[in-house]
């Protein structure tokens, strides 16, 4: 799922670049390349632009305007320099790393993946329970819970006992209003990308949330006390049933985030209010 969501996000990416141009589909080879290219492009507009700071502040140093007036009007051509070059770098470059960054933080990693898989195939194999002396099982049910507790809070990014409000509904009229001025900010415009995509996550992981609630739930049941030896066969259904949920919770979970299009909704908004003021002001 992973590997299919960037792909088709880098897809929409080069269509919006060039609509008359569909690309073919990426090797996991060109991805990582073509991910890597992103990162270093990114890198290289943020220096262009420290430079060019640098650059304005030695040449005023070296040239002081004659009257504090020029010098205010100096400052102000100066840093309206510097914002049409950091929306320039925003709308060409971070825009798509930024989109493509919440993207991936909406799914488990790989290393993430090989971890859950290993704890749902033990603990729904018959044959690893019965090799579980009572002390040990007590200890791996345990660390499979809180396990799938970290990993479940590492892909939604928040807690899962206590889930975050729903952002505000998308608006770049802050932005916009920001533009008209002649000042941007880059911070502000990511938080628009993150916003939207907690909007997916908070929809797409209500019932996963409560599967790895319950499944936490169950186990720690199952480990308080005698809890095990008293009813060890009905604990372990219970148990393997409420695995079987989580396996299918999260599968629907990145089914949700994978047919959501708040993230570029929220990209498309910015790209146009970015596109509006470099318009008129880039000439």
């Amino acid at each position: 799922m992973t590997n299919q969501r960037f792909q088709d996000f880098q897809q929409r990416h080069n269509t919006q670049k060039n609509p008359a141009v569909v690309s073919p589909p990426m090797t996991p080879e060109e991805r990582l390349l073509e991910r890597a290219k992103l990162l270093q492009s990114e890198q290289e507009a943020n220096e262009q632009l420290a430079r060019l700071a640098q650059q304005q502040q030695r040449q005023r140093q070296e040239h002081p305007a004659p009257t504090p007036q020029l010098a205010a009007a100096q400052q102000k051509a100066d840093e309206k320099q510097l914002t049409v070059l950091t929306v320039t770098n925003y709308h060409e470059v971070s825009l798509t790393v930024q989109t493509m960054k919440a993207r991936e933080a909406q799914e488990l990693s790989h290393a993430s993946r090989v971890r859950l898989s290993n704890m749902s195939e033990n603990l729904l194999d018959d044959a690893w329970w019965d090799k579980q002396e009572g002390p040990q099982l007590t200890a791996n049910l345990k660390a499979y819970s809180d396990t799938l507790t970290f990993l479940t809070t590492g892909l939604l990014g928040f807690a899962i006992a206590s889930p975050p409000a729903n952002p505000p509904r998308l608006s770049v009229s802050t932005l916009e209003a920001m533009l008209a001025k002649d000042a941007f900010d880059p911070n502000a415009a990511t938080q628009l990308i993150h916003d939207a995509a907690l909007t997916e996550q908070l929809r797409a992981s209500d019932q996963l949330i409560k599967a790895v609630t319950n499944f936490t739930a169950l186990s720690t049941a199952a480990t308080a006390g005698h809890a095990l030896q008293s009813d060890a066969k009905k604990r372990r259904k219970e148990i393997q049933k409420s695995m079987h949920t989580v396996q299918g919770e999260m599968k629907r979970y990145h089914i949700g985030i994978f047919s959501s299009d708040e993230v570029e909704a929220a990209a498309k908004a910015l790209r146009k209010s970015l596109s509006t003021y470099l318009a008129k002001n880039n000439k």
